[in-house]
């Protein structure tokens, strides 16, 4: 039986991510990128699947955090009281 993978690698970069994702495969052995679009790659290296974000998603967080504060778990609380996780959306997978 196959197990799953416990651990996903996570990784921001700061630029674009899709040079990021090609040069990760261009290095990795037996990887491909699985997902991609302007914010968000997913690659699989030796069945490992990594996650990659361009670091622009930290522009919003700062302008949601304005006038509010950042809380656990990755969370911050607006101006206004409400409680956020702010994320890029997950892209859908590419047409093959």
């Amino acid at each position: 039986m196959a197990s799953a993978q416990e651990i996903s690698p996570f990784v921001v970069f700061d630029g674009p991510v899709e040079e990021a994702a090609n040069s990760s495969v261009s290095v990795l052995p037996n990887s491909e990128i699985t997902s991609v679009n302007s914010m968000w790659a997913t690659i699989v290296a030796n069945g490992t699947e990594i996650l990659m974000f361009d670091g622009e998603v930290d522009l919003s967080w700062n302008k949601f955090i304005a006038g509010g504060r950042e809380d656990n778990c990755g969370c911050l609380q607006e101006q206004v009281g409400r409680l956020l996780v702010v994320h890029p959306r997950r892209p859908r997978p590419l047409p093959r």
